[in-house]
Formats: C-alpha cells, structure tokens, sequence
C-alpha cells in the first residue's frame, strides 16, 4: 500500500554514499565557535557581586563598600576560628585543609629544650623569628644542626627580611589598599 502512495521513493536500487573528509578540531573548537558568536553584555555586574539582586551595586563606591564589608566578614570569621577554636574541631574537608584550621598558639615550655626538629616545626608554622630564637639557644648548648636546617632558616630569614610573614590579605582589600596608594602618591588626596 505504501509503494502505491510513494511510488518514487521506493526505490529498489543502491544509492551509492560517500563520508566526508574527516576535519582535525581540536577539543574546545565547538566551545569556541559557540563563543565567537555570543558576545558579552558589559552590562551586567560583576560575578562577585552576584549574590543578592537586590544587593547588586550600581556605583563605584557600592561596589568598593560591598567588596570590603564580604572581606570583613572573612577576616571576622577567621578570628572567630581562632578565638573559639574548640568549637571547630570537625574536619569536613578531605583531604584536610591546613589554612583553615585555627592557628596554632605556642607555648614556652614546648621549646625548653632545642633542636633541630623544633626549628623545621617553627619553619613550618611560619614562626621565623621564634625559629631564630631557638637556632641562638642552639648555638649556646652547643646543638648539632644540619646544614639543610640552616640553610632552610636563613633563606627564610632573607625572603622575610627577618621578619614572620605577613597574614595575606583579601584580594578585595590588597586591591583597594593599591588603589589608595597610587592615588595618593599621585597627590590626589
């Protein structure tokens, strides 16, 4: 009945069909070429300000406010980590994160006797200056110490300029502490 209907499709003859040239793409092409024809709306604000609609800046200072006040509360939840440190003694992360467990409080009766394995513990925790108090007591006891050791704490004494390492800032306020700067040594302010 079918064949009655579409007499000219049914053929009964071969249809010969040949594959086309294989093109070598390489694995983002698709991406790519989806990319180059949707263009971005410079419109829209920053991702990082995505968090609320209604809380999304519309002006420079907004944006500056909104940015420090997200950095405040990262420092203020750190310090709360490290203030109340028994209260966050369950790891979620695995494998664990060193930087967000509570910092370390030292005690003086950890360190009544030196070695070398306290230093490398001190150069561990970023203690420099702590770590150069002890590499001094071993050199008064008389204290066998590798030359790694040594070596390890006076690179570290010249990296931080003998000096413990400064908590690194959140990018927001490193951004804006280098926009200060710059305006005022260019004498704006």
């Amino acid at each position: 009945m079918l064949l009655r209907v579409f007499p000219r499709y049914a053929s009964t003859a071969a249809a010969s069909f040949t594959f086309p040239q294989r093109i070598n793409r390489s694995p983002t092409a698709i991406l790519e070429s989806l990319n180059s024809c949707v263009q971005t709306d410079g419109g829209n604000p920053a991702y990082t300000f995505m968090d609320d609609p209604f809380l999304i800046p519309t002006s420079g200072y907004e944006k500056r406010q909104l940015a420090l006040s997200k950095a405040s509360g990262r420092k203020a939840a750190r310090w709360i980590i490290d203030r109340y440190s028994f209260a966050f003694f369950h790891d979620v992360a695995a494998p664990s994160i060193p930087s967000y467990f509570p910092n370390y409080k030292f005690n003086e009766k950890e360190f009544i006797e030196p070695d070398e394995t306290t230093l490398y513990k001190l150069m561990n925790w970023n203690k420099i200056l702590k770590a150069y108090e002890i590499y001094k007591k071993c050199l008064d006891n008389k204290v066998d110490i590798s030359d790694a050791c040594k070596y390890a704490l006076f690179d570290l004494l010249c990296i931080y300029n003998s000096e413990n390492p400064m908590d690194v800032l959140p990018p927001e306020e490193d951004w804006y502490r280098r926009e200060l700067n710059e305006t005022n040594q260019s004498g704006r302010i």
